[in-house]
């Protein structure tokens, strides 16, 4: 096998038929496409590092990731935009969380939120169904349990819709952060994942 050569073997032998700024132009040309192409990759990851899911009728772009806190009783969460397909006209918001707690039993482990102008579409039914791969396939879930206020129709009825079991009606303790802001009651639906 030939013997790879580095820019000073370059300049010497190039040094003897060509200019000696020629060879270090070269060294410098392939010194910044090395240096641009490890500077484009990590700009490119920082600026489409977060992961697209593409589906037929709606988008999911992961927004942020929101790491164990005491905030959040140490369970992180990752959140996606719900964009509808092929735009970037964002129609709301889906978290996945990962993990499972007293406070996450009646707030459930998925939580979505439809922009108002963008309501009527199913967008959240076919946001949980991607969330529900990304549950299985990344993260190795094996069920999900989503919650919702039984006088939320929109929200009940998409939750049947995907196929939920439901385990229960249930009164939300008054410690608790959704009774604080009026939600005092949650059906509870298990979604096994395959």
């Amino acid at each position: 096998m030939p013997k790879r050569k580095n820019c000073r073997d370059i300049t010497e032998r190039s040094s003897k038929r060509l200019s000696t700024e020629q060879p270090l132009f070269l060294c410098f040309i392939r010194f910044c496409r090395l240096y641009y192409n490890n500077v484009v990759m990590k700009w490119l990851n920082d600026l489409l590092g977060k992961k697209i899911y593409t589906g037929k009728t709606v988008d999911l772009k992961h927004e942020y990731t929101r790491s164990p806190s005491s905030f959040n009783n140490y369970i992180p969460s990752v959140i996606f935009g719900i964009y509808e397909h092929g735009t970037s006209n964002k129609a709301g918001e889906i978290d996945l969380r990962l993990g499972m707690d007293d406070e996450l039993y009646y707030a459930g482990q998925v939580g979505y939120r439809i922009y108002e102008n963008y309501r009527g579409h199913r967008y959240a039914y076919y946001a949980c169904r991607m969330i529900f791969q990304i549950a299985h396939d990344e993260y190795h879930m094996d069920e999900l349990l989503i919650t919702c206020s039984p006088e939320n129709t929109p929200s009940r009825l998409t939750l049947e819709q995907l196929g939920g079991v439901f385990k229960e009606n249930t009164d939300v303790p008054e410690w608790h952060w959704l009774y604080k802001r009026g939600e005092k009651n949650k059906n509870i639906y298990v979604f096994p994942l395959n």
